[in-house]
């Protein structure tokens, strides 16, 4: 087949988008640009659906500017191939991984659910976070993204 683009450039042209966007909505991002390549880079409308929630606007509306570098110098440029295996897919996390976190509650289960089906899927993480923020699962993914 012609014209298809590999993992790697998708990855590469979502982390450009989302420093531009970034770069317009909030720079702090920006340092965070790798970890939310990877764990949106199969979901990107779950991404989108997150960034209009909390901007307003989302990827499809970022114009990308051509001298902009496509990582930040700190990231590492995703490469295929490289050894590193496919992050699991939510689904089959959710089930195993919130069992092995100590005394979850049902509350937090749910939450825990939810943050896997976005593409966060660091359960002692997320549980983490779920406590120090009461719960409250808006103010997690602000913190996972960076805000």
């Amino acid at each position: 087949g012609g014209g298809e683009v590999s993992e790697a450039e998708a990855l590469n042209d979502l982390a450009a988008r989302l420093i531009a966007f970034y770069q317009e909505k909030n720079t702090a991002g920006i340092e965070h640009v790798a970890r939310v390549v990877r764990d949106f880079g199969h979901n990107v409308e779950g991404l989108n659906e997150l960034l209009r929630a909390k901007y307003g606007s989302d990827l499809s509306t970022v114009a990308l500017v051509e001298e902009q570098p496509p990582m930040p110098p700190s990231g590492t440029p995703f490469a295929a191939g490289d050894g590193v295996s496919p992050p699991t897919a939510p689904e089959e996390l959710a089930g195993s991984a919130v069992r092995e976190v100590e005394g979850v509650t049902q509350e937090e289960e749910e939450a825990l659910e939810r943050l896997g089906g976005m593409g966060f899927g660091d359960v002692e993480a997320n549980v983490d976070l779920l406590r120090k923020h009461g719960g409250d699962v808006a103010k997690v993914i602000d913190e996972l993204l960076g805000a």
